[in-house]
């Protein structure tokens, strides 16, 4: 069986962990995952009964990065892999700098996975420019085939990459997954939020709803819960401070059993102002709860057009307006989940997702 080995940066948890943990799971070839530092983000026994390599014990991403430049090229050569696949940007960039410096011969096919926007790799501020450009080059240079997780920035990515670049789209697994029954909804109101608690995921803007909720439903209760582990805490403050009336904001840190949470939950909501392809949105359609997601690229591509315009917003005003019927609305909450998990369904199953990528390690 083929062996491919998964390069991350850290032992930290996020999207591209969860995506790259089910395609071990799944075990269409024999893999091996590499952690290249330690990250205060970590959630105990995530990679349990797999088999993984934390390659240093640095809580320093900087320090991490110098150590594994000495120590990857030794255990890439007691391995013999057939792939490497590295995602994230430190590992990519560790990864295509021994490549194109020959620290480290290829005698293997490279996969480089982008799992975020274009401009979350190569534009915003004067550093992530620089740092892009630099990260840009090098994979250019050595990697085999360059994976995008989303359709959004085909183009851009495309101009850069030419050949090389294809899109695979993220995936979820449903096999094992409870959906939610009942749509009518609870009290208090429970809405999920789910992902780091960071600036990019947008929980500021909850004081768009949190006083339209108190003057709009003042006979019902509303508690919002974030999952996810706290990488800004003045950021959180900021937002728990929002809170106010009949409405909640709780921190729940890192969730081990997200279906779980998410078939308690009434509503699945996501503010963020930049995405990839987020597993939190597709884990929420495969449990068939009701989804409010902002309006960016990356969520609009995952949306069956028969219902978007009932889930997007991009004011505040088409927030409040698309709570508001979405908590009167069981017809439109109904609707809402049968649409997407039919596109779920569809488009994003992990035996597709596994599929298209074992077509590429084999040089399709």
């Amino acid at each position: 069986m083929m062996k491919v080995l998964y390069l991350l940066n850290s032992n930290g948890v996020g999207g591209a962990e969860a995506s790259i943990r089910r395609m071990v799971d799944k075990g269409f070839v024999d893999s091996k995952v590499v952690l290249l530092w330690a990250h205060n983000n970590v959630q105990e026994d995530f990679w349990e009964n797999r088999e993984v390599v934390q390659l240093t014990e640095e809580s320093a991403p900087l320090l991490g990065f110098i150590k594994s430049i000495f120590m990857l090229p030794r255990l890439i050569k007691n391995e013999r892999v057939d792939v490497v696949q590295s995602q994230l940007k430190g590992a990519d960039l560790l990864f295509s700098f021994l490549l194109y410096t020959g620290i480290l011969k290829k005698d293997f096919t490279y996969l480089v996975s982008l799992r975020n926007s274009y401009d979350f790799y190569y534009g915003n501020g004067f550093l992530n420019r620089f740092v892009g450009a630099i990260h840009k080059y090098l994979i250019n240079k050595t990697a085999d085939k360059i994976v995008g997780v989303s359709k959004q920035d085909i183009d851009r990515f495309t101009r850069d990459f030419g050949e090389k670049f294809r899109v695979i789209e993220n995936s979820v697994d449903i096999s094992n997954f409870k959906t939610k029954g009942d749509l009518t909804l609870g009290e208090p109101v429970k809405v999920v939020l789910v992902g780091n608690v960071k600036y990019r995921k947008g929980y500021d803007k909850l004081e768009y709803v949190v006083h339209y909720l108190n003057k709009t439903f003042p006979s019902k209760n509303f508690e919002f819960s974030i999952a996810g582990a706290v990488e800004d805490t003045e950021y959180m403050e900021k937002v728990r401070d929002l809170a106010s009336g009949n409405v909640s904001i709780n921190f729940l840190g890192k969730v081990v059993d997200i279906n779980e949470l998410l078939v308690s939950s009434d509503i699945f909501l996501s503010l963020s102002r930049e995405e990839g392809l987020p597993i939190s949105v597709l884990e929420a359609m495969a449990s068939k709860l009701p989804i409010l997601l902002s309006d960016i690229p990356a969520h609009s591509l995952i949306l069956e057009p028969s219902v978007s315009q009932h889930i997007l917003f991009s004011t505040a005003e088409e927030l409040q307006e698309r709570f508001k019927v979405l908590v009167e609305s069981k017809n439109q909450r109904e609707a809402i989940v049968s649409e997407q998990y039919n596109k779920l369904t569809r488009d994003f199953s992990l035996e597709r997702m596994c599929k298209q990528y074992l077509q590429n390690y084999n040089g399709e």
